[in-house]
């Protein structure tokens, strides 16, 4: 199953053109999550960009001892993605809120068409990411 990936410090708000950044806000479904709410879960579909507009997840998945690892912690501007996952596969993971949070979740195809609105540093830094070159977990 592709891995989940997270790109931070590099702040998607401000490096999408102004339009851009509206038609996110229009065609994304608002979460808004208190301290301990999981955003998603090893039973929840994947093709997601979740994109933090305020607050801070814990990023985590278990190791093949079933231990609890904390991958990240994502802060505002972060994104993170959750790619479709194979037919029958489990995903390993899990995002919870350390405290009150607002989150932005996207389908994924409909990110990539915004993505080519994106500065050259945030296209540059996503690719990165997605090559496994940075913040892949």
């Amino acid at each position: 199953m592709p891995a989940s990936w997270f790109l931070k410090h590099c702040d998607w708000r401000h490096e999408l053109r102004e339009d851009a950044s509206e038609r996110v806000r229009a065609r994304a479904t608002f979460l808004p999550l208190v301290t301990g709410q999981i955003l998603f879960g090893p039973e929840s579909p994947g093709g997601f960009v979740y994109l933090l507009e305020e607050g801070r997840l814990r990023l985590c998945r278990f190791d093949q001892a079933g231990r609890e690892v904390v991958r990240g912690i994502l802060e505002e501007g972060d994104l993170l993605v959750e790619p479709l996952g194979l037919e029958g596969a489990k995903k390993k993971g899990y995002a919870t809120a350390l405290e009150a949070t607002r989150v932005l979740r996207l389908e994924l195809g409909e990110f990539e068409e915004l993505e080519r609105q994106a500065s050259s540093k945030l296209k540059e830094a996503l690719q990165r990411a997605r090559e496994g070159r940075a913040f892949r977990g």
